[in-house]
């Protein structure tokens, strides 16, 4: 049996979908370190547990 695949046009929005997840998964990857080093500081300066510090960080923004 022949294998049917999407036309180019129907193909195409799960290709954008996927170009920008892929984007969203590199941002968050890149920024991770930074997020962690905050988190540090917050639980250095106020005390606070790894889950306190980052209800602080969602709060923030």
């Amino acid at each position: 049996m022949p294998t049917c695949r999407p036309a180019p046009w129907q193909a195409e929005p799960d290709v954008v979908r996927l170009r920008k997840e892929n984007e969203q998964l590199k941002w968050a990857m890149d920024s991770r370190p930074r997020i962690d080093m905050a988190r540090g500081i917050l639980i250095a300066q106020l005390g606070c547990s790894v889950e306190e510090s980052g209800e602080v960080l969602v709060e923030a923004f």
